[in-house]
This record gives C-alpha cells, structure tokens and sequence, in this order.
C-alpha cells in the first residue's frame, strides 16, 4: 500500500513513519513537508491513503484534501492537527475526510483510524461502485468513462460505432464540483434528463469520473452553451457548487480525451473570472490571446521581502494580481508566466537565506485555487513564507542592505543619482533611513561619500594623458566641468590641471605619497 504523509515539522514527520512502519512494515511511504509538495506527489504516485497535518506552508491539509476529493474521492484522507477546535473537525469530515486525529498521536487512536479505513473489502467495494455505476450508464457511458480515465480510448469497435453514430460529431462538458458541494449520481441525472427533454437537445451521455468530477458528451447542435448554463443554473439552485469546461465540436472518438482535458484545464480560468460558471475552450481561445504578463515590480518586491515588509509585498503583488484579472484578453498561460516570475523572485529570496527550495516550491499553481480571492490568498502566504525564511539569515539585516547600496553607488557614481532616487525608486525605502544607514556605515552622509568617491576615480583618470579635463569630468559623473574643476580643488588642494601637470613633470611619487595618506 503506497501511503503520503504530508507534515512541516521533521520530527513530527519521522515519528509518524515510525508508527505506520510499526503497524505495517510493508506500506510505501512517500513523504512531503508542505501542502503544495504533497500535491504534486499525491498526482505523481496516487497513494491509497493521506495522513496530513492541517497547517502546513503554501496549502493547507483542508485544502490538499479537498483538491484529492476532486479528483479521485476514493483515496483515504486522515487529518491531523494540534487544535481539538470542532470546527476543524466539521470542515475535515464535511470535505470527505476519513478521520480525524489530535497531535500528539497515540498508537492506539493512529491505529484504530487505520483499522477503520483500511479493513474494508477492496474487491466489494469495487463491485458496488461499479453496479451504482451501471444503475445510471449504458455501455457507451461506461465506454466514455473508461476511455477518459485511461486517457486513451479502447479499442472497442461495437462502442466507437455507436459512439460515431449516435453521438458524433460532439461537444464535451467536463463539470466539477466543490468538494463540500457534490450532487448525489441520481439527482444529477434527474436534472439532467429533464432538463434536455425540456430544451430538446440531442444525444448525449454522461457519466461519473469522481466523487467530483462528471462528463457529458452531446452531439452538436445550435445553442449548445447556452443549454450548459441553464446547467450551471440548475445545479447551482441544488447547492451544488460547479464550474463547467466546455470544448467541440470534435468528430472521432480518439480525440475525446484530449477534448476533455482541454475542458478541465479551462475550468482553471474561475481564478480569473470569479463570476464565470461555464468556460468554453473555443470562446477562451478567441478572447484570451496574451500569453506573456510581465511582472513589472521584481526589484521593489525583493527588497521588500529583505526588509520584512510583508504587508506592502503583498499589497503589492495584490495589485498586480487585480490588474491582470481587469485584462479580459489575459490568457491561463499568462497568469502563470505572472505566477513563475513571482516564484522566480521568492527563490531568489529563500537562497539569500539558504534555503534550498526550487523554483516549483515558490510557484503557485492555479488548478488548486477555486477563486481569484484564493489564489490571492496563496500568493501572499507564499510571500509571507519568504519573508520569513529571512528573518533568521544574516542576508536579511541593515548590513547586508547597506553594503548592496554602496556596492550599487560604487559601480554607478558617474550617473546623476540622487539620495531620494537610489532608496525610493532602486532600493524602495525611505531615503531619511537610507541616509542614516550610510552615515552609519562609513562615517559620511550620501553627498560627502559620492563626493569623494568621484574624486578618487577623478585622479585615476587624470594619469591618462589622452584624457581632456572635460572627459574626466564627464567620467567621474560631473557635467559641467567648471564645477568638476571647483569641488575637485576644494576636495584635493589643487585644480584638476596642475594635479595633471604634477603627474606629467615628475611629482608623481609625491602624489602617490599624499594619495595613500588619504
């Protein structure tokens, strides 16, 4: 049996494999220290069962169980958390969870939930799945069924036969349900069957794929989308929460996988669209035509994160994320090239604090968000993540800034900055507080500092006899060269002409001397 645990903290981690090895050494155990790890290796794997603490970075155990009951409501969810609150518990067993479990675990309660959830009769269970299938389906359904969930069609010639001749050419829905708002199979039916009756619509099969997730297959006709949401209408008035994907027309029956895969990926467009209930790939593909968002504040987040800024980083990326959802040409390829970029700058930051996270570990993924609130909600605690990792590091203290400031003036003292322009606009903080950390860093303010760091390249210049006074002026960042020539004497003694004339008629070494003693 292949088993997930899904648990932040290390040691709470290796005690639970200790107890499931106990209770059974041969379990396959794959483990996973955050929620969104434990998503990418709930697909990977497919376990039979999930042990998940409640809170864990980037998506909560709640969250990751709702998104397994989406997809495949027959994997055993147990929730574990430090908090004996009911609410927590109502929401757990309200979403499917399988059991409920508080820290610290004992043996006997891990047990006994193990006990419980894994004693059934697998082969059973199976059957009376399939007769409750088969209540509601004819071969064809079944035939559908099948040939989506293997992501190839079978070759069965009496079934695609029928398919091409009853239901071709074809539109398919691909319906998904909140996972605490799932209908029953036969009122789904009910609804409908009598709801195409009504509107006289053509063939059409539907089955069930997971506690979740639903399939219809219709052949074509007029009208098509607006029957689906009168669909949506219906099922909404049930309780039923669902968002529908719907993509045709299509002719083989081959190609009824992929259609149906193209559907489900733009259910993900609800994190755009907060009002939307039904998707359809062939409108979504003439409207949503930019496929690129360029994150236009990656510096200003990144010294945000290094000066814990945490509000602002969010409110930040907050307002990216509403400017993006008002572009109703913005693409699902676009919001994720936004998503990446954003990943790209919390890496940058959790290496600053040795953290070793890659770059998929940052990037928020939009198929496990039902709204735009969501999503926005994931960002920001993937944020607050980052900012935090900084906290501890020395990458992240009033050092390691000021030394990345003077680094900065260092390499860029020839061009025209000023104070408010450096910390406002490249360093994004107050300028008064940059200024004081500068003082306090090398003992001068910002203008003394500039001041003399222009002069000391200035003499370096001026020992290059093909240079005029002017370049050397234009090259230590000054533009009038009159002024160059009144701040370099003030600073040297000396005009910049007969510092020249010195270095050229042998006073060289005494130059030097007097440099070295500055």
């Amino acid at each position: 049996m292949k088993v997930l645990i899904a648990e932040d903290e290390i040691y709470s981690r290796r005690s639970l494999i200790k107890q499931l090895s106990r209770y059974d050494a041969g379990m396959e155990i794959v483990e996973a220290s955050n929620g969104r790890q434990a998503w990418e290796l709930y697909q990977q794997h497919r376990p039979e069962l999930v042990l998940s603490d409640i809170k864990m970075p980037f998506m909560t155990g709640l969250e990751l169980l709702k998104l397994i009951m989406e997809q495949h409501a027959e994997t055993k969810v147990i929730l574990i958390s430090g908090y004996a609150e009911f609410q927590y518990a109502q929401e757990a067993l309200n979403a499917g969870a399988a059991g409920y479990l508080l820290k610290p675990l004992s043996d006997e309660a891990l047990y006994g939930c193990l006990r419980k959830n894994l004693q059934q009769n697998t082969h059973q269970k199976q059957f009376e799945q399939e007769m409750e299938l088969l209540k509601n389906t004819d071969s064809l359904s079944r035939y559908i069924e099948e040939g989506i969930t293997a992501g190839k069609m079978k070759e069965d010639y009496i079934n695609a036969s029928l398919f091409s001749h009853i239901l071709s050419p074809y539109w398919v829905a691909s319906l998904l349900f909140s996972a605490d708002r799932c209908p029953d199979s036969s009122g789904f039916h009910q609804i409908c069957k009598e709801l195409f009756r009504r509107e006289s619509c053509a063939e059409y099969r539907a089955a069930a794929l997971s506690r979740c997730q639903w399939v219809i297959v219709m052949r074509a006709q007029d009208g098509i989308e607006q029957t689906f949401l009168h669909l949506s209408d219906l099922l909404r008035k049930q309780g039923w929460k669902v968002w529908i994907g719907l993509n045709g027309p299509q002719k083989e029956p081959s190609s009824l996988p992929a259609s149906f895969e193209e559907a489900s990926t733009a259910i993900q467009y609800r994190v755009l669209d907060a009002d939307a209930a039904l998707f359809s790939c062939p409108a979504l593909e003439k409207q949503r035509t930019v496929h690129k968002a360029p994150f236009r504040y990656e510096d200003r987040l990144f010294h945000l994160l290094e000066q814990h800024r945490v509000s602002e980083a969010c409110d930040l990326v907050t307002g990216e994320l509403a400017r993006l959802r008002s572009d109703p040409h913005l693409s699902l390829e676009g919001c994720r090239d936004f998503l990446r970029q954003l990943a790209a700058v919390l890496e940058k930051t959790a290496k600053n604090a040795s953290h070793p996270a890659g770059l998929s570990e940052w990037t928020v993924l939009p198929a496990s968000c039902e709204t735009p609130e969501a999503l926005t909600e994931a960002v920001c605690q993937t944020i607050a993540l980052a900012s935090s990792l900084l906290e501890t590091s020395p990458a992240g203290d009033e050092s390691s800034i000021v030394e990345r400031v003077l680094a900065h003036i260092n390499q860029n003292y020839n061009k025209d900055i000023s104070l408010k322009e450096l910390a406002e606009n490249i360093f994004f903080m107050n300028h008064t507080y940059l200024s004081h950390l500068i003082r306090e860093k090398t003992g001068k303010n910002y203008s003394s500092y500039l001041r003399e760091l222009r002069i000391r390249h200035a003499k370096e210049l001026l020992r290059d006899p093909n240079l005029s006074i002017t370049d050397v002026a234009s090259f230590s960042g000054y533009n009038d060269s009159s002024q160059f020539i009144q701040v370099f004497k003030k600073e040297v003694g000396i005009t910049p002409k007969k510092y020249q004339e010195m270095l050229r008629d042998g006073s060289g070494a005494e130059l030097s001397g007097k440099e070295h003693q500055e």
